[in-house]
C-alpha cells in the first residue's frame, strides 16, 4: 500500500426512497487514525440517516395504505351519505306530506264540530218543539174532553181568533183567561146554536142582495139588507147558527191554507190578523165560503168572542169576571154587595169614581139561596 492510499468507500444513501451507490475518494491524509475515526462517525451518521429514511419510508407506506384506506371509506362514507341524505329528503318530504293531512284533517275536524254544534242546536229546538207540540195536545186533548160540541179542528179555529180578537198582553188578559171558547161552545150547544126563539123561515135576504122578492105568493120590492149581523141579529141564512158557524169556521181554515200557507191556528198572529181583516173587508169570495157571506161570519165570530169576554161568567165565560175586571164593570155589585157600605146615590155624585170589585148574577144567586143554572 503506497503513502498516497486511495479509499475507495461504497456508501448507501437513500434519496427520495432509491438507493445510490457512491463512489467517494478520499485523498490520503498523513492522519490515518484522525481519518479513519472521521470515516467512522461519517459511517455512522450515514447508517443512521439511512436507518432513519427506511423507517420514513416505511411510514410513508403506512400512511400511504392508510390513505388509501380512508379514500375508500370516504367513498363509502360518501355513498352512505348520498343514501341517507335521500332518506332524509324523503323523510321530510313525508313529514311535510303528513303535516298537510294533519292540517286538512284538523280543518275537517274543526268544520264537523261546527256542524255537530249546529246539528245539536236543532235537535235541542226539536226536542223543545217537541215538548211544546206534546204540551198542546195534551191542552187540546182536555179542551177536547171539555168541549160540549165544536170538533177539536174546530176548536182550535175559534180559539186562535178570538185570542186575535182580544189577546193577552201587558194592558190585561186577553180571550184565553175569559174562556172564551167554552162560552162559544155552550152556546153553540144550546138554543142558540140551534136557532131557539129565532123566526128561521124564509126569505133569507142577504146584505147587499136586490131585487123583488115572493113570498107566499106576495112580490116585495127589492132592497138592501142593512147592518151587519152580530149574536145572531140579521141572520139570514137556510141553516142553524151551528151549521153556519161549522161551514164558516172550515171555510176560514181553508183560506188560511190557501192564502197564507198554514191552518189558521197555525198562523203567526199578524197573519192570522189579516186574514180576519180579510174576512170583514168580504175579501174571499162567498162561493169559497160555502155560501156564507165572509163579512158576516167574521162580524158573528166577533161579537160572540166580546160577549164571551164581558158576559156574565154563568154562560161560560168571563172566567173569573176578568173581562168586568179589565173594563171596570162592577157587574151587580152597587157599591155595597162585599159589604163595602157604599150607596148608589153616593157613587152618582161622587166627585171621582170608585172602582167596585165585580160581582156576578151567580154570586147574586148564591145569596139569595137560588141554585143556579
Amino acid at each position: 500500500m503506497s503513502d498516497r492510499r486511495q479509499f475507495i468507500k461504497l456508501g448507501v444513501a437513500a434519496v427520495g426512497g432509491a438507493a445510490v451507490a457512491t463512489a467517494v475518494a478520499f485523498p490520503t491524509l498523513g492522519n490515518h487514525s484522525s481519518q479513519d475515526s472521521q470515516v467512522s462517525s461519517l459511517q455512522s451518521q450515514l447508517d443512521a440517516v439511512t436507518s432513519k429514511v427506511a423507517g420514513l419510508q416505511s411510514q410513508l407506506t403506512a400512511a400511504n395504505s392508510q390513505v388509501t384506506s380512508l379514500q375508500g371509506q370516504l367513498t363509502t362514507s360518501g355513498s352512505q351519505a348520498t343514501a341517507l341524505q335521500s332518506q332524509i329528503d324523503a323523510a321530510k318530504a313525508n313529514a311535510a306530506s303528513l303535516s298537510s293531512q294533519l292540517t286538512s284533517a284538523q280543518s275537517q275536524a274543526a268544520a264537523l264540530q261546527t256542524q255537530l254544534t249546529t246539528a245539536n242546536g236543532q235537535l235541542a229546538a226539536a226536542n223543545g218543539q217537541l215538548t211544546t207540540a206534546n204540551s198542546n195536545v195534551n191542552v187540546l186533548n182536555q179542551v177536547a174532553s171539555a168541549l160540549l160540541t165544536l170538533s177539536q179542528k174546530e176548536a182550535a179555529v175559534v180559539d186562535a181568533a178570538s185570542q186575535t180578537i182580544i189577546p193577552t198582553d201587558a194592558t190585561g188578559p186577553g180571550a184565553k183567561e175569559a174562556g172564551v171558547l167554552f162560552f162559544i161552545d155552550k152556546m153553540l150547544h144550546g138554543d142558540y146554536g140551534k136557532n131557539g126563539n129565532m123566526y128561521n123561515k124564509g126569505p133569507f135576504v142577504q146584505r147587499g142582495q136586490t131585487g123583488p122578492i115572493t113570498v107566499g105568493g106576495i112580490t116585495y120590492p127589492g132592497g138592501t139588507m142593512a147592518g151587519n149581523m152580530s149574536n145572531g141579529y140579521g141572520f139570514h141564512y137556510a141553516m142553524t147558527i151551528r151549521q153556519f158557524w161549522r161551514v164558516g169556521l172550515e171555510s176560514l181554515d181553508n183560506y188560511a191554507l190557501a192564502t197564507y200557507g198554514g191552518s189558521f191556528a197555525s198562523l203567526a198572529s199578524d197573519k192570522r190578523a189579516q186574514a180576519l181583516a180579510d174576512l170583514a173587508g168580504n175579501k174571499p169570495t162567498t162561493a169559497s165560503f160555502n155560501g156564507v157571506i165572509p163579512a158576516d161570519f167574521f162580524f158573528e165570530l166577533f161579537f160572540m168572542t166580546w160577549s164571551g169576554f164581558q158576559m156574565d161568567p154563568m154562560y161560560g165565560g168571563n172566567r173569573g169576571m176578568v173581562g168586568w175586571i179589565h173594563t171596570a164593570f162592577n157587574g151587580l155589585n152597587t157599591g155595597n154587595f162585599y159589604g163595602e157600605g157604599l150607596k148608589v146615590t153616593d157613587l152618582m155624585v161622587a166627585k171621582t169614581p170608585t172602582r167596585l170589585k165585580p160581582a156576578s148574577l151567580q154570586q147574586f144567586q148564591a145569596k139569595l139561596g137560588i141554585t143556579g143554572q
